[in-house]
């Protein structure tokens, strides 16, 4: 998280534009794999993890949906499943990571 601040590879809704859209250029590697934090009202001891052993006991909190040479999307409910408006959408936050050069493999 503090790696991720200090090279500004983090938004928060400040920083959102045209109805809620932030473009970072993330310098990320094809042959590592990514996940994403939501910090739940900025804080840091309150976050929700697209990957599910990461978050309160296990609960999944992002389905993640890969659109080949077109980036991946992560989905995110933002209730827990014990809490009160859990509707399990999944469309509460989206979060969608795009390359900026197509890969084309073969």
């Amino acid at each position: 998280m503090i790696l991720g601040r200090n090279l500004g590879h983090h938004s928060t809704r400040g920083r959102l534009v045209d109805e809620g859209v932030v473009a970072l250029d993330l310098p990320l590697d094809l042959t590592r794999n990514y996940g994403t934090l939501l910090m739940v009202n900025g804080s840091e001891r309150n976050m929700l993890s697209s990957y599910s052993k990461a978050n309160s006991l296990g609960s999944k909190q992002a389905l993640s949906l890969v659109a080949p040479d077109r980036g991946i999307s992560y989905g995110f409910e933002d209730k827990r499943p014990w809490q009160l408006g859990n509707d399990r959408d999944f469309n509460d936050v989206i979060i969608t990571l795009t390359p900026s050069t197509p890969t084309v493999t073969t």
